[in-house]
């Protein structure tokens, strides 16, 4: 409680220092303002006297030009008498004096003095010239001494002497204050002693006053029982001072005399009578102020009133006099009569200061902090469980002086580009409500609990709103802006994370929501009442409006949360784009952003085992999300930018594309889901073709690849069976032959984007890779060298055919591939194929695939000139020797067959039969590489003979070796002699 009023207390002082601090700048600004405009008179007045000094000698100048044919006319048609040539007379020239005009020298204008000239001038006037001595003592010497004296006096009849009563103490004090009174005002009529009489007379009436008081006040000088007869008494004193005081018409004297009227409170015994006679010297005061226009005098009343109270009644609550509740309530009651007092002589003065800045200006803070400041000292102590009460009286107070001060002082009677400060300063209605809303607030604080606290914010805010609304105020609703913010914020931090439930319409609810509910209401309602000109930061009643209703609507279960987000963050959208309404659509992405976090955690990653069809929800989601896509391509360009057109496509779209990937992933068989994928892939491609949108097709390709590596992880490897036929090849065919048609699809499109140029290759790569993977887990460890070596005679075929040379690269590879897996594996491990013998059936195969590929492959001559890099100029040779290539696999892969199948006594001869048979069918199919292989199988078997089977073989072999291939060489040597004109063509 102690720093709650503390920091009220501090609070007043920070806006009490602000508003002079503020008011002194604008003064200081007008003045610079001033002084910048007459340093601009200056120098336009220089500048028009320059030319008016150089107009004379322009004038003289134009005396000396010729006169022109027109100016001349006139003067010839005149009838002049001819003269005789001899008597002729030459006309003398004649000689025009340029008129002196008069130098004019610009005005000076004065400049404004400053505040210490000012103070400075004032000073002197009051001294008049006179010498400060004179003054002291005079003047200043006069006052303290009457000051003096009346204390003594209330020392005196305070004092209790046992030889002189009551009666016999207040006439000897009424007698020594009615002779100060006589003096002075005897004295008063000389003009010498004028200054020293005026003292008396202030010292006078507070003596005359105290003793009246002293009457029931002091019970040393008591002959007034009733309090009722004394504050009579007390209020005739009062009438007769300022009665008096109108005839002099003197501050200083006036005031001499309430200062030391205060002065005898001070030094008098406490009590209650005390605190109440202390109301009519303030209000004796103010109206003398009133009626004479003082400025000072009140200012000096208040910090009097306010000191005395605190540091003298004050104590009432400190122990020097035991506290009492009737002592307490009188004690506030009188300082609700100083605020009231104070506070009707600033309303009343309001239109008379007008925009003047002077000491009454400080009026009102300075009542504010004293009054709140004092009660908060006693209050506490008191009745601590009440304090709520006084906030709340006192904003009742000061809202009834906001009314007041803006019939008296409206804000129209207001300069347009006046502040709220300036406004504040000079009597405008801001300062009231400011207090009234804080003190309201605090009492809400004090006074309410849990969500009627919030609730009773929630009111005062809209109420502070909707009068600046209807009286077209602005401070109104910036005071009622953030008293809202405080309610919401009450509600966010103290209450929402209660568990607290409730039961509404049959559903389980946290307390807070219908609260919330009705802020959500309260805030769009503000938003949609400022739909014409709302303030700067007036936009954030929509957004705090929709944070709420997104915190209420993660009031659903979760599973439903991500979907019900998205479709809250739809329909701001939607508000949005039709009111033209940039702040809702910032709005539909943040919850959007919220929903896609909900869909990801809850119904994605998290809710497979806690919601019993995720994908539902998945699926809403992206359809949702596909429809906002859908809504922004519709649009007409001007309703977007261009920029968040782009952008919110793209992700919604994007959004959309994850969900229903994520809702087949959980809906389909596992095996289905590439297909699905890639289906969804295509689909995208498609309608992005369809609707110029790159990104959508930037999506389908990578939902494609995404197809496609999920057929490596879950497909390839499942061994279900469906109808006899293998889930392997139900699910991968159709990726394969989606490859194929999305690489001759977009080798079509010339127009696609630089990005999308490269694919086309890469799916026709995809889908050879697809097809090898497939054979080999289709076919088995033993016969995928026949799929393989099949597939590569395909694409060797249609690469032939259609002039396509990454088909016959594909080709390449896997002649490559099956020519080392049937060397490593199907001829190192052999295996029963069918009933025969694996290594045999399988080589052969391979073998004729690998010749039929020589002759499909086309005869290329490599370019003299290639250009490129390295490695793509020997990728153009590799392919102009692609017949080459299928040639040598063949031949060595049959050569390794014959070591594998042929006894070792039988080898060379079985190799030099290949060998004939290689140069015979190269010179029959005119095919050099045959010759040459076979050539080089001859020469190996040569190598053999005289290497290994010279000492190796047994005699038998050794001799059949010898003379078979003995009998072959002399056989090709014979052909080569005697066709040697014909071979010439073939060589």
């Amino acid at each position: 409680m102690a720093d709650l009023v503390a920091g009220f207390l501090l609070f007043i002082l920070i806006v009490v220092v602000i508003v002079i601090w503020a008011s002194h700048r604008a003064r200081r600004r007008k003045f610079d303002a001033i002084e910048k405009r007459i340093g601009r008179l200056e120098r336009e007045l220089k500048r028009l006297a320059g030319q008016l000094s150089v107009a004379p000698e322009t004038a003289a100048a134009a005396t000396t030009l010729p006169r022109s044919p027109v100016a001349e006319a006139p003067a010839r048609e005149e009838a002049t008498p001819e003269l005789p040539p001899a008597k002729q007379v030459a006309e003398a020239p004649t000689v025009v004096t340029p008129y002196e005009w008069p130098a004019i020298e610009p005005p000076e204008v004065p400049k404004p003095p400053s505040p210490l000239q000012i103070w400075s001038e004032r000073i002197r006037a009051q001294l008049a010239h006179e010498e400060w001595e004179a003054i002291v003592g005079a003047s200043w010497l006069n006052k303290i001494g009457v000051l003096v004296l009346v204390v003594g006096i209330a020392l005196f009849l305070g004092y209790s002497f046992v030889r002189l009563g009551p009666p016999g103490r207040i006439a000897l004090g009424y007698a020594v204050s009615v002779a100060m009174l006589i003096v002075g005002v005897i004295a008063e009529h000389r003009l010498r002693y004028r200054l020293f009489a005026r003292g008396l007379i202030g010292g006078g009436w507070a003596a005359v006053y105290f003793t009246t008081y002293a009457m029931h006040g002091l019970e040393a000088a008591r002959v007034i029982d009733s309090p009722i007869v004394a504050s009579l008494a007390l209020m005739v004193v009062a009438a007769g001072m300022i009665g008096h005081s109108l005839r002099y018409r003197s501050e200083t004297v006036t005031g001499l005399a309430f200062v030391i009227g205060f002065v005898t409170l001070i030094v008098s015994p406490i009590s209650g009578f005390s605190l109440f006679a202390s109301i009519p010297l303030v209000a004796a005061l103010l109206v003398l102020a009133h009626v004479f226009d003082w400025r000072a005098l009140p200012l000096a009343g208040l910090i009097l009133t306010y000191a005395v109270y605190a540091l003298r009644f004050g104590v009432l609550a400190a122990g020097e006099v035991e506290p009492s509740m009737a002592a307490f309530i009188l004690g506030q009651s009188v300082l609700g009569i100083y605020w009231l007092l104070y506070e009707g002589f600033d309303l009343l003065n309001l239109r008379r200061r007008g925009m003047q800045l002077d000491a009454r200006c400080a009026i009102f803070p300075l009542n504010a902090c004293g009054f709140f400041g004092v009660s908060l000292v006693q209050w506490p102590e008191a009745a601590p469980h009440t304090l709520y009460l006084f906030f709340a009286a006192t904003a009742a107070a000061y809202l009834l002086s906001t009314f007041i001060r803006a019939r008296l002082r409206s804000p129209s009677s207001f300069a347009t580009d006046a502040s709220t400060l300036d406004r504040a300063l000079f009597g405008g209605y801001e300062a009231g409500i400011t207090v009234a809303a804080i003190s309201a607030l605090i009492a809400i604080f004090l006074g309410l609990s849990g969500l009627r606290e919030s609730l009773a914010l929630l009111v005062e805010g809209e109420a502070l709103f909707l009068a600046g609304l209807t009286l077209r105020e602005r401070y109104p609703r910036v005071l009622g802006g953030l008293v809202l913010l405080v309610a919401m914020l009450t509600l966010v931090e103290g209450h929402m994370p209660r568990a607290d439930e409730i039961a509404l319409l049959g559903l389980s609810l946290h307390a807070w929501v219908p609260l919330a509910l009705l802020m959500v209401a309260v805030f769009y309602l503000n938003r949609w009442l400022l739909s014409a000109a709302p303030l700067i930061g007036e936009q954030a009643y929509s957004y705090v409006g929709s944070a709420l209703l997104t915190a209420v609507l993660g009031e659903v279960p979760a599973q439903y949360l991500g979907v019900v987000w998205l479709l809250f963050a739809a329909g701001l959208f939607e508000f949005g784009l039709r009111r033209n309404l940039t702040e809702f659509r910032f709005q539909c992405y943040g919850v959007a952003a919220f929903a896609l976090l909900a869909l990801a955690a809850i119904n994605a990653f998290g809710a497979v085992t806690q919601a019993s069809r995720p994908w539902l929800f998945l699926g809403v989601a992206a359809l949702i999300a596909y429809g906002v896509a859908w809504r922004v391509l519709r649009l007409q360009p001007d309703r977007l930018p261009a920029l968040e057109r782009g952008w919110l496509q793209t992700v919604s779209s994007a959004a959309g594309t994850v969900w229903l990937a994520s809702f087949a992933w959980y809906a389909l068989p596992s095996p289905v889901v590439a297909i699905a994928w890639g289906a969804l892939g295509l689909g995208l491609i498609e309608v992005g073709a369809l609707v110029a949108l790159p990104t959508l097709r930037l999506q389908g390709h990578i939902v494609v690849a995404l197809a496609l590596g999920r057929l490596f992880l879950a497909n390839f490897t499942n061994f279900g069976v469906t109808a006899g036929v293998s889930h392997r090849l139900l699910t991968v065919l159709p990726l394969i032959a989606l490859c194929y048609y999305l690489w001759a699809t977009l080798s079509r499109i010339s127009a696609s984007a630089r990005w999308e140029q490269k694919l086309p290759p890469l799916y026709l790569y995809a889908g050879a890779v697809l097809a090898a993977v497939l054979i080999r887990f289709e076919l088995g460890r033993v016969t995928t060298v026949l799929g393989w070596a099949l597939l590569a005679l395909a694409l060797l075929y249609f690469g032939v055919r259609w002039a396509n040379r990454d088909l016959r690269f594909q080709s390449y590879v896997l002649a490559i591939l099956t020519f080392a897996r049937s060397w490593s594996t199907n001829f190192y491990i052999p295996a029963s194929l069918a009933g025969a013998f694996g290594r045999v059936t399988t080589g052969a195969i391979v073998v004729v695939s690998f010749y039929a590929a020589q002759f499909l492959s086309p005869r290329l001559r490599p370019a003299a000139a290639i250009e490129g890099s390295a490695l793509h100029r020997a990728l153009l040779r590799f392919d102009a020797h692609g017949r080459a290539v299928f040639s040598i696999l063949a031949t060595v892969l049959l050569t390794v067959l014959l070591f594998y199948e042929v006894s070792g006594h039988l080898l060379t001869v079985a190799w030099g039969l290949e060998g004939v048979a290689l140069l015979l069918a190269g010179f029959a199919l005119h095919e050099r590489v045959l010759r040459l292989s076979g050539l080089a199988l001859l020469l190996v078997c040569i190598s053999k003979l005289f290497i290994y089977d010279l000492r190796a073989l047994e005699t038998i072999y050794r001799i059949l070796s010898f003379a078979v291939l003995g009998l072959l060489l002399i056989g090709v040597s014979w052909v080569y002699t005697r066709y040697r004109d014909t071979l010439k063509q073939y060589l």
